[in-house]
């Protein structure tokens, strides 16, 4: 793989359309441009299990990426489209989430990947926030999205994080989800016997009084279906003037 990127902060949006005595909603609203340009290729053994050769694919990707400011220091909107090219890929395709997998035959795709309504209550000390929407959630609790293909992956849903000091948590209920390689968006089934489940939630505790200390529990549960418990800690111990050592751990329970 290899990635190339490019982040452009376009401020026209405050700085050409607001009027005079507009609000910050409008002022303070930001608009960026990031461009992906991503190379794979893929020898691994499972593909010539499946009687697939090496595999590669090239795609160009455009994230555009708004952000408004906040009306009445309050409310605002956050948005996301995604353009994922198709510059070049196997004619018998299994590439790895990169491109969109049309039986066997690699395409490109656009979506909204994020578009979600956001309130806030507080300030730095002590703080709220409130998400409802499609909006990605990375590393946030037992959720995760991927970031390292062309698009990346969001739920659907409501998230909220708070924080008061060294304490912070979040939690987010979720019922649907579209991956990083298509566009479409789908809810959530068992495995084995496919039946559908209703959602996901999932939440977490964080304290962490300095930069390196950080200890923190997460749980989350698919509806009657899975559930698992995680607790992580991690700790900087100074060994010399400009030297620590640092200890890291996990434990979860599935």
């Amino acid at each position: 793989m290899a990635p190339f990127k490019l982040s452009l902060p376009l401020v026209f949006i405050s700085v050409c359309t607001a009027p005079v005595g507009a609000t910050p909603f409008l002022t303070d609203s930001q608009l960026d441009l990031t461009l992906k340009n991503i190379w794979m290729f893929n020898t691994g053994d499972q593909m010539a299990l499946l009687g697939v050769g090496d595999q590669s694919a090239w795609a160009q990707a455009a994230h555009l990426d708004y952000q408004s400011g906040w009306y009445g220091d309050l409310l605002g909107i956050d948005a996301s489209w995604y353009s994922v090219a198709k510059l070049s890929a196997n004619a018998s395709f299994a590439g790895r989430d990169l491109l969109r997998d049309n039986h066997g035959h690699a395409e490109g795709f656009n979506k909204i990947g994020q578009l979600y309504a956001k309130l806030k209550w507080g300030d730095e000390a002590a703080y709220a926030r409130l998400y409802a929407g499609w909006r990605q959630l990375y590393k946030f609790g037992a959720l995760n999205v991927t970031r390292s293909r062309a698009a990346p992956s969001s739920w659907q849903g409501i998230s909220m994080e708070s924080g008061w000091g060294a304490i912070s948590a979040r939690g987010a209920w979720v019922t649907r989800f579209s991956e990083r390689d298509e566009p479409e968006k789908h809810r959530f089934y068992t495995l084995a016997s496919n039946k559908p489940i209703d959602h996901i939630a999932t939440g977490e505790i964080i304290w962490s009084p300095s930069k390196n200390t950080r200890i923190s529990w997460m749980t989350g549960e698919s509806d009657n279906y899975l559930l698992r418990h995680g607790i992580e800690a991690q700790f900087s111990i100074p060994v010399a003037e400009r030297q620590n050592l640092l200890l890291r751990g996990a434990w979860d329970y599935n």
